[in-house]
This record gives C-alpha cells, sequence and structure tokens, in this order.
C-alpha cells in the first residue's frame, strides 16, 4: 500500500478558515477524498491547543474516534467526516496518548453503545502529538487494527504548534494494512486553506530520490537535539505544591486569583510573577503578605499572556503554578429555539455519564467546584447542544468543556405535551468536581 502524507492547517476563525460550509480534501494520489465541515476543522484544532496548554511543557496529547460515511467510486473511497468525539485518557504513561487496558475497556464499552444506538459508524481515529513528529506509531496501529480490522479508515495527525494555530494531515489506508506497513515520511506540505488564485498556479514539485534520506537524517539530528533541549529546560523539583492559579477578565483588566491560603504560602518568603505578554518577558516581585492575599490585578498589552506564579522559602522554590489566557473565540450561532409545544411532564434522565478528567488536571483541585451544563433535548430523549455559563479561562473553562462533553452522552425519557406526545424542551444538569 502506498501512504501518502498531505499537511493541513487548522486555522482559528478569522485566520482564513471558511466560516461554515464544507471543506474537501483530495489525496494527492488520489487514492481517497475527505470532506468535513469548517466548523469541525476548528473545534479539532482547538481541542488539541487545550491539551497543548493544559500542562507546562510538552503539554498533553488527546486522541478520538471521527464518525460519518465511506462510499466509494470508481473503487476510491469518500470519507463523509459528520463528528468527532474525543476518547478519555488517563495518561498513566505520561503525556502522550496511549489507552491503558482500563481506558479500551471503556472505549469498547462506548463503542458498543453507539452501534445499540444506531449512532454513525466510526470512519477514522484522530491523535494531536505534542513534543515529537506527527506520525503514527505502534500503539496507533495496535489498537486501530484491533477494533476496525479490514476496513478503508482515516487518520487525522494534528500537531499544536502554539495557543493560536494547529497543524495536521491526513492518511487513508486500509487498518489491516496500516498496522504492517511503514509510514513514509511527507514531501512539501501543503496549506489546508489555499485560494484559488495562488492553487492554480503552484509550481510542480520536483522529485529528488535524495530528499527522503536527507530529511530523516535531519530529523534524527532534530530529534535529539530537542530532547537534549528538553532534559536541560528547568523543571519544578517534585513534590511542589499547586496553587490553583486562575485568572479572570475583568473589563481591560485580567484579576490573577490563586490559593493565598496554601500551606506552602505560610513559609514563603518571596513571589515572582513571571508575565510573557509580546516580545519582551518579564518579572514582578510579590512580597509574602501579596502571596497570601490571593490576588493580583494586570492589564494586558495582548489577547493572549502566559503567567508563571513562583513562591519560594529563601532560595528554594517551594509552590508553582501557570495559567495560560487564551483569546475567547467567536461564539457559535444560537442553535435552532425548540419546539414551541408546552411541555406537561418534564424530561427524566434514564443515562448519566459523568465527564472524565486526568489525575495531573484533578490534582490541581483545591476545593470541590461546581459546573452547569444547560442542555437542549429533542423529542427522542437525546441532547442536541448543550452549553455552559463559564467565561473565564483557565482551569474551571478546561472544566466546563469536559462537562459540556459528558453531557451530549445523557439519555433522558423525553418531556410529554398536555396530550402525551413527546415534546423537545432544555433542562440543566450540574456537574461536581472533587478533589
Amino acid at each position: 500500500m502506498k501512504s501518502e502524507r498531505e499537511s493541513v492547517s487548522i486555522p482559528f476563525a478569522g485566520a482564513g478558515a471558511p466560516p461554515d460550509g464544507l471543506f474537501a480534501w483530495d489525496a494527492p494520489d488520489g487514492s481517497g477524498r475527505v470532506t468535513l465541515s469548517a466548523s469541525l476543522i476548528r473545534d479539532l484544532g482547538q481541542e488539541a491547543i487545550r491539551g497543548f496548554l493544559a500542562i507546562p511543557r510538552r503539554g498533553m496529547e488527546i486522541g478520538g474516534l471521527l464518525f460519518g460515511n465511506v462510499r466509494h467510486e470508481s473503487g476510491v473511497p469518500l470519507f463523509e467526516i459528520t463528528a468527532a468525539e474525543e476518547v478519555p485518557c488517563e495518561h498513566r504513561f505520561g503525556p502522550s496518548y496511549t489507552l491503558d487496558a482500563q481506558d479500551r475497556t471503556r472505549l469498547s464499552t462506548s463503542l458498543a453503545r453507539r452501534r445499540r444506538d444506531g449512532s454513525p459508524p466510526v470512519i477514522g481515529f484522530y491523535h494531536s502529538y505534542t513534543g515529537r513528529e506527527a506520525q503514527l506509531d505502534e500503539n496507533d496501529r495496535e489498537l486501530i487494527s484491533a477494533l476496525f480490522p479490514d476496513r478503508d479508515f482515516l487518520y487525522l495527525l494534528l500537531q499544536p504548534q502554539n495557543a493560536e494555530s494547529c497543524t495536521g494531515c491526513f492518511e487513508i489506508g486500509k487498518t489491516a494494512a496500516a498496522a504492517r506497513e511503514e509510514i513514509k515520511p511527507e514531501e512539501t506540505p501543503r496549506p489546508l486553506f489555499v485560494p484559488e488564485h495562488e492553487e492554480e498556479h503552484q509550481p510542480a514539485r520536483p522529485s529528488h530520490n535524495w530528499l527522503v534520506p536527507l530529511l530523516c537524517i535531519l530529523a534524527a539530528f532534530a530529534i535529539i537535539a530537542g530532547y537534549r533541549w528538553w532534559k536541560s529546560a528547568p523543571a519544578p523539583e517534585p513534590g511542589l505544591a499547586s496553587l490553583g492559579f486562575d485568572a479572570q477578565r475583568s473589563g481591560s483588566e485580567l484579576m490573577l486569583r490563586w490559593n493565598g491560603a496554601a500551606p506552602a504560602l505560610s513559609r514563603a518568603t518571596r513571589g515572582v510573577l513571571a508575565v510573557t505578554d509580546g516580545a519582551q518577558p518579564s518579572e514582578i516581585a510579590l512580597t509574602p503578605d501579596q502571596l497570601r492575599r490571593g490576588s493580583f490585578p494586570y492589564r494586558p498589552a495582548t489577547p493572549d499572556p502566559l503567567f508563571h506564579l513562583k513562591a519560594y522559602a529563601g532560595a528554594n522554590l517551594i509552590a508553582v503554578d501557570t495559567v495560560h489566557v487564551l483569546q475567547s473565540p467567536a461564539p457559535p450561532p444560537p442553535p435552532p429555539p425548540a419546539e414551541p409545544a408546552a411541555a406537561e411532564v418534564a424530561a427524566i434522565p434514564r443515562r448519566k455519564v459523568e465527564p472524565l478528567i486526568s489525575a495531573g488536571i484533578r490534582n490541581r483541585l483545591t476545593a470541590p467546584m461546581a459546573i452547569r451544563v444547560n442542555v437542549q433535548i429533542n423529542k427522542a430523549g437525546f441532547v442536541n447542544h448543550a452549553s455552559s455559563d463559564v467565561t473565564e479561562h483557565g482551569l474551571r473553562r478546561y472544566l466546563a468543556n469536559a462537562a459540556v462533553k459528558a453531557a451530549y452522552h445523557w439519555r433522558f425519557t423525553p418531556a410529554r405535551a398536555p396530550d402525551g406526545t413527546p415534546v423537545a424542551s432544555t433542562s440543566a444538569i450540574s456537574f461536581e468536581f472533587k478533589p
């Protein structure tokens, strides 16, 4: 099987991507075609970036399933992606997305439930890569071949670059073959969204047989250099306290907040607030009283400043925490209104699903945190739309996103009109996250 890779760009709204409509991608060798909505492209890119920013240094990888349909024209598979769903990973082996036995059991149970519910079939898998090349590894191939043997299958490999951009590439092939054959390195990548006048005048790419070995050698040097840099980068000592660092917008200012009553701060002699807000990073010295006060106002110069809060006892670093404030993306269009029929009997939950968060994220909780999710329920008892009122950034936003994802998996006995017929309705679900 000849495996071709084509680099695709996953931009945010306003960065070159169409706001809505379908996007089509054709494999360079004519081996397949992929269609999906521009909004789904943005959602997957933002999901990969949230994982990238969840923990310091290399971030946390995520993965999930792609749903839709596959049809064939003249023997060529045509993939139509209609939805995606993250597959939770406890990250027991580190930041890489590697499912352990419990993760796989949950995935198998979820797939069996979806088949019973008549959900769209799984046609692909997506996976973000941080701190390493975006390339299928043995764990990816083994997992997909075990769950989806001998069928046309689509892979979407994502690679977040920074807080605002994410790139990716598609792979098309049969899962059994993909488990046996090595993915060949890509040549010059092409961005996902190319203006028509540029695409028409793209020069033909020369074929150089010596290019692939040279790229492999350069990649090896880059990996070695990156590993040495990663090993030499300063890292917090084991056991350092987390401070529940967060940020909340108030007009043009940010109010930085942390747990001033944390035991580690009772013995702190000084603090440092390291700020990356534009080209030049800066440091703000904090007194012990300011540390224990638990808040600090800051007027940002850019829409996505990065803050590192450090506390010292003498020369020893005793606590550290990080928050990255992101510019809020454009809000999605409002969902269609629910059917106007008045409900006499409210919808009743018949299957509840709790949010899944990793142990590393749960360790940042210093007190129980409640998240309210508003849901729209259709006449069949499925959740058509879920949203949260959380607007601030940081840990609370991360938990709100997890709660919204869980709410989509709830099932209800639908509400009833006075004449007994099922009707659409709205409800609210409260999730509580505990340390």
